[in-house]
């Protein structure tokens, strides 16, 4: 089956260099204040956790692969009765790096179709909300 949907940005779309490249100031050195994205995968109908093994493990992967190259990429599965999930928190907009390949052509061997949503940034201020949601 495959994908359903692509937002906005993703394989053979151009992402402006600044963008791209969120971890730098220009100057060669990272920004104190570098981009988060976060963007969500959604798969319809919603795939058996049972199945997920395999997406987990690219899912921790990624993280690792993330941490040693001093990056941020984090993904979360989350199981609806309806939808599944797959959350992503990232330093960069791109959604063709190799782990995003990698789920995707995962998520096609397991015949899901899926969409993805188009990335959002996540700024500064977003701690606070955090920190009353905890509250709640």
């Amino acid at each position: 089956m495959g994908r359903l949907a692509r937002c906005m940005t993703g394989p053979g779309k151009d992402v402006p260099k600044a963008v791209a490249s969120p971890l730098h100031n220009g100057d060669g050195g990272s920004s104190p204040h570098r981009a988060i994205w976060a963007y969500g995968y959604a798969l319809v109908p919603p795939v058996a956790r049972s199945r997920m093994g395999p997406m987990e493990v690219l899912i921790k992967s990624g993280h690792a692969t993330a941490v040693l190259a001093s990056r941020t990429w984090e993904g979360r599965l989350i199981n609806g009765d309806e939808i599944t999930h797959i959350l992503v928190v990232s330093d960069s907009p791109d959604q063709n790096l190799e782990v995003n390949r990698e789920m995707e052509a995962e998520l096609k061997r397991l015949e899901a179709p899926f969409s993805i949503t188009a990335p959002i940034t996540i700024d500064g201020r977003s701690r606070s909300l955090r920190g009353r949601a905890r509250e709640l």
